[in-house]
């Protein structure tokens, strides 16, 4: 699994391209785990969950000593993905496995206004639309919005008020392997030539 890139969406092109995080400042994490590992119709593992936080928590977004980090997931995903994720300041939002049961669990932690005193910055790890009205009233309170989405669609309203967008990819072990030995075989070859 690989952070793939950052960029502003008011100009989104290659030449905009960041690999970096943005500064640090003190975040609300909204992550929507099962919009992130779902790709195809293919639940992730928790090897893969774990890959995927690694790769946001460490690369692609940060997580902060000082952030606030919500999960949502249903019911039937709580025990398989849970160990993947490590943390003090992680709080699991549980909704029932209906539709949007994970996504209305995790709204109902978050509600901007809170926030805006202490937090500069809401992530919201979702492509789904029912996060923009989350979003607006982040920025209407004077928080950055930052995207993070994977392989899964993204709301055009919900990207509209992003001010950050990153993609985070899932890759499969077997894909990484073929990918890194692919590498090694270039670089072999052209030191042996």
């Amino acid at each position: 699994m690989r952070h793939l890139d950052t960029v502003p969406t008011s100009t989104i092109d290659d030449a905009d391209v960041r690999t970096t995080a943005p500064r640090r400042v003190r975040t609300v994490h909204a992550i929507d785990l099962e919009n992130q590992l779902v790709t195809r119709g293919r639940r992730m593992t928790t090897a893969d969950a774990a890959r995927w936080w690694a790769v946001y928590r460490d690369e692609a977004v940060g997580v902060g000593p000082d952030d606030l980090v919500f999960v949502g997931v249903s019911v039937h995903t709580t025990r398989e993905l849970r160990p993947a994720f490590e943390g003090d300041r992680v709080m699991w939002r549980i909704g029932h496995a209906g539709p949007d049961g994970a996504d209305l669990a995790l709204l109902s932690a978050l509600y901007a206004p809170q926030f805006a005193g202490k937090y500069r910055r809401l992530v919201i790890a979702s492509g789904d639309h029912i996060f923009a009205p989350l979003a607006r009233h982040a920025r209407e309170v004077g928080m950055k919005v930052q995207l993070v989405h994977g392989r899964n669609g993204v709301s055009s309203e919900l990207a509209a008020l992003a001010s950050t967008r990153t993609t985070i990819r899932p890759v499969a072990r077997s894909q990484e392997a073929r990918a890194l030995s692919a590498i090694r075989l270039v670089h072999t070859a052209a030191t042996a030539a």
